[in-house]
């Protein structure tokens, strides 16, 4: 690994194919790497940090007792990123510039965030930390923009070159 080889980074970077894999991210937060990786779309978050119940002890005899956590009632259900996306009003995107070209020209990508949890495995009780869910616009032609995910543990002001927020 590039840490322990001296390599200096700021972050991991991966596509989906690793991005969707929670222990890779897992293992990730274990060895405190920073890191941002693309997600499917159809990647589910909850918005406000999940709340689990234990399940009750067994009181009668028949049927099988209930052995994982359940998301509370009052808790909102996960939604998928593609939805967030599709309800990013035009004022709230943010221009950002991520880098220098090979013509050393700015590099400008459409972007905005939010914290969220990522969701897979709820069912089971499973909770995970909060991450910064980024969803990045392309312009593909005139009438089609393509939209892109990714998950990250950077922080905010690294994607913001005057420290502010961005939504």
């Amino acid at each position: 690994m590039a840490r322990t080889d001296g390599i200096p980074h700021r972050a991991v970077v991966a596509d989906s194919w690793y991005g969707t894999v929670t222990e890779f991210r897992k293992e990730l937060d274990n060895r405190k790497e920073r890191y941002v990786v693309g997600i499917h779309s159809d990647t589910e978050v909850f918005l406000e940090s999940p709340v689990f119940v234990e399940p009750e002890p067994k009181e009668k005899k028949r049927g099988m007792p209930r052995k994982y956590r359940k998301l509370m009632e009052t808790n909102p259900l996960p939604v998928k990123v593609s939805e967030l996306g599709k309800c990013v009003s035009e004022r709230d995107w943010e221009y950002l510039e991520i880098r220098k070209d090979s013509l050393d020209k700015p590099l400008v990508i459409e972007a905005i965030s939010r914290r969220v949890w990522p969701a897979k495995g709820y069912r089971k009780g499973i909770r995970h930390e909060e991450v910064w869910l980024i969803i990045e616009r392309r312009h593909k032609n005139k009438d089609d923009d393509e939209l892109r995910y990714f998950f990250s543990t950077m922080p905010q002001d690294t994607y913001h070159g005057d420290g502010s927020p961005l939504s």
